[in-house]
This record gives structure tokens, sequence and C-alpha cells, in this order.
């Protein structure tokens, strides 16, 4: 049966993906991120959360999974394409890209980096999650992700930041065929 690991976003955590699981027609690997849902941090830049989520990969004896990442976790999954392309048999991105931040997203991850060192994850967590939904979403679904969120330790907010905000453009060196619409691995 195919192999789907999910990737989580940044102040996340595998419980995002509870409705997306039984529709998929494979065995699933939602992991939980360093520093999300209750869990040490861990890494500091992207390519140690990509060679954790391979670690993972391997620990579970996955063979070339698909991997697909929201997010933070698209991110992640950028890198892991860029750096260990063989390791997967395809991939997605679920509200991600491959480009870096612009110097205004440095910029903001920077002060909210800032922010949550001086008052920690909770007002970080009330101020991004609403932000990251429509205007006429449910506020159950709102309160829910706020939950989740505030289960990220401090350490795993600011590393997962620094992270984010440090990463390389995968546009450029990303080995994938974009050809006739579609995206296929090398």
């Amino acid at each position: 049966m195919r192999q789907v690991v999910l990737l989580h976003g940044l102040c996340g955590s595998p419980d995002y993906f509870e409705e997306l699981i039984p529709l998929l027609d494979a065995d699933v690997y939602a992991l939980t991120l360093p520093g999300h849902a209750g869990t040490e941090a861990g890494p500091e830049t992207m390519d140690q959360f990509a060679d954790w989520v391979l670690a993972e990969m391997e620990l579970r004896e996955l063979k070339r999974p698909i991997v697909l990442g929201h997010s933070f976790g698209g991110y992640i999954t950028t890198n892991l394409v860029r750096r260990h392309p063989a390791a997967l048999s395809g991939f997605g991105l679920i509200h991600s890209t491959a480009a870096a931040d612009s110097d205004l997203a440095k910029a903001k991850r920077n002060e909210a980096i800032e922010r949550v060192m001086e008052e920690g994850v909770h007002p970080f967590i009330d101020t991004m999650i609403p932000g990251v939904f429509a205007s006429d979403s449910d506020n159950a679904l709102i309160e829910r992700a706020k939950q989740i969120g505030y289960e990220t330790s401090k350490e795993g907010v600011i590393a997962a930041q620094m992270a984010i905000r440090d990463r390389a453009d995968e546009n450029r060196d990303c080995p994938v065929d974009r050809t006739a619409g579609s995206i296929h691995l090398w």
C-alpha cells in the first residue's frame, strides 16, 4: 500500500489532519514536528528539520513515501525534495511555497520571535491563528487550532521561526520537472 507522510504547519500538530487521514487510501504517518504538541524543541535550521523527518521515515522503515507538507511542513518538504529526492516518491504542498521569505517577511518573523521571547506562546497564538483563517470561518475551528497551538513550546516556536526565516529559495534549487503543468521528481 502507498505510504504518505503528513507534516503540519507552525504551531500545529497531526490533529490538523484528523479529517483528511480517513480519506487517503494509504498508510498514513502524521508526524509531530519537534517543539510542537508538547514535544521538546530540537532542530534550528530547515536542513535539520528535514534531516529529522528523514530519520523518522527511516525509523518507521518507510520506502519512498509521498510527503505532504502544510505551510511550515511544506518548507520542510521542499528541503527534502532538494536534498534527498530519492527518499520520496512524490510530494505536495498545502498552503505553502518553495520560495524563501522576502525581507519584509523575515522582519515579521523577527518581530514574532521577539514577541514570543517577551510575552510567551499564548499571545502569539491568539494573534497568529485567527489570521490564517478566512473571515467567515467557524469559530470552533479557530478555537481548536488555538488549543493545538498553545501546546507548542516557546523554544519550538522560536526555532521554527528562525528556520523558516533563514530557509533557502527551493524554487531555484529543487530538482523537479515542471513541464506540461505537472510536477514530477527527477
